[in-house]
């Protein structure tokens, strides 16, 4: 049987430095020069960019992206250009700034690079031969974090699975002068705990239905739908647009919640909604995920990848990023959170990772400019960083060849605004139920991640009897000890 693979290219870019050095993109990627009022270059974003939703000044279309102000340094550029433009792309700065590579909000294309030989890629096979990949491939931690810890563990931090090869994380650009990452977000000085739930759930309410108007109108578009909070949440957004889109959900009619719940909703509300078989992977097709994905993770998407390809969608929108509002990673522990700093062992138990050394030595390191931020915001910053920039992102090189994707829910201002939330008054679900109420209350009548009924008990002990959710249970519940 022929492999999926072999009918798509791996989504992402290459770039190695030179006299005339370009970034070579994949198939439906654009490139789009970027200048501010007085004509000067401020740079190429390679990727998607939505036209339709952008910030105060901006103006984009296919073969412009013009800024009507001044944009004098890098800081301007970041605040005011980088974190209006929405979609998923990278943003290279050169002429009238200084020469760098800038992810999106949600690093939506991953990069991963090489400053000894000054070149990168969305993943380390991209711009490796396949003798050089072997060569630098760090087996020992691969095999300690990957291979042999529980199911969908991954080589977080700026690792990757060889050598002398670094992850571009969110809210870092690359400084392809020096090819050194630095970390540009958040002000470190100017935070604070300062957001509170009924302003932070306008600006969320109004940010998201921007996105979902805009995207709906610009491209064919197929919503992710589940029975979990950031999916209802996404379904409360597309209120306007309902009617332009479509929801999907993985899997066949009977098979669990997800399919039983949205179903009924669908139903309910007058949604368009399809199921969608799982296809299940080849052992080749296995193996090459794992080579297209640098050997950084392995996920149980790795088993079903193929199930994405028949999607005739333009894009995909997705709910990842949402776990930030709902106190993701000190859900149980809110009150008593920001009662002592962090450190890299408590951050890597609440993520549920081995306390590997190679691996505690470099979150140190990421953790050493942030450390004196409240600990629910460096936890906040370890989901969307150490998790979705690495576990996620990893992903993408396959996953997003297989259907593009976007992430309302990475928007600066929206993380920012999570963040600095008082977790106690953000709750697990009080702010998320008042983003919802503002969108379309009546989604959120329906009972969340649960049936309403006995069902509800026989899927916790489920749970509970699994040996890789129980192994991830208690590392994060052990976390508070470290």
């Amino acid at each position: 049987m022929t492999s999926v693979l072999s009918q798509v290219d791996p989504f992402g870019i290459t770039y190695s430095a030179g006299p005339d050095a370009a970034p070579v993109l994949s198939k439906g990627l654009s490139r789009i020069p970027v200048k501010d009022r007085s004509g000067a270059v401020l740079g190429t974003l390679c990727g998607y960019v939505i036209a339709g939703y952008c910030g105060a000044g901006l103006h984009v279309t296919p073969d412009l992206i013009k800024a009507d102000f001044d944009v004098p340094d890098a800081a301007t550029f970041e605040a005011q250009v980088l974190d209006g433009l929405h979609g998923a792309f990278v943003m290279f700065t050169h002429g009238a700034l200084p020469h760098r590579l800038y992810p999106d909000c949600g690093g939506s294309i991953p990069i991963v690079f090489c400053a000894a030989s000054k070149r990168l890629g969305s993943s380390a096979h991209m711009f490796l031969d396949p003798e050089e990949y072997e060569d630098r491939f760090n087996r020992p931690l691969h095999d300690s974090v990957v291979a042999n810890d529980v199911s969908g563990s991954w080589i977080t931090g700026t690792l990757t699975a060889h050598h002398g090869i670094e992850r571009l994380l969110p809210n870092f650009y690359l400084d392809l002068e020096r090819w050194e990452a630095v970390r540009f977000w958040p002000h470190v000085p100017d935070f604070a705990l300062s957001a509170g739930l009924e302003d932070t759930a306008d600006l969320t309410a109004q940010a998201l239905t921007g996105f979902l108007n805009a995207v709906a109108v610009e491209y064919r578009t197929g919503i992710t739908m589940t029975a979990g909070f950031d999916s209802r949440i996404l379904i409360a957004a597309a209120r306007q647009v309902r009617d332009k889109v479509e929801f999907f959900t993985i899997g066949s009619a009977g098979e669990g919640l997800d399919q039983d719940m949205t179903a009924r909703i669908s139903a309910e509300m007058g949604l368009s909604h399809r199921l969608t078989p799982i296809v299940q992977s080849s052992a080749e097709e296995k193996a090459q995920w794992d080579y297209w994905v640098g050997h950084v993770v392995r996920e149980s998407t790795r088993n079903v990848f193929p199930t994405l390809h028949p999607l005739s969608y333009d894009v995909i929108l997705t709910g990842m990023y949402g776990e930030t509002g709902r106190a993701r990673l000190y859900r149980q522990d809110r009150e008593t959170i920001n009662t002592a700093p962090a450190t890299a062992e408590f951050v890597l138990s609440r993520l549920t990772l081995p306390l590997v050394p190679e691996v505690v030595e470099n979150v140190e390191h990421w953790l050493a400019p942030i450390v004196d931020l409240p600990r629910s915001a460096v936890l906040d910053l370890a989901f969307n960083e150490l998790r979705f920039g690495s576990w996620a992102m990893g992903q993408a090189p396959v996953q997003k060849a297989m259907q593009l994707a976007m992430m309302p829910f990475a928007q600066r201002s929206i993380q920012g605004a999570f963040m600095a939330m008082d977790p106690v008054e953000q709750g697990t679900e009080a702010l998320f139920n008042a983003i919802g109420a503002r969108m379309w209350p009546e989604v959120m009548a329906y009972p969340v991640n649960k049936y309403g009924d006995y069902r509800d008990w026989t899927s916790k002990l489920t749970k509970v009897l699994h040996r890789d959710k129980l192994i991830r249970f208690t590392r994060d519940r052990f976390a508070a000890l470290k």
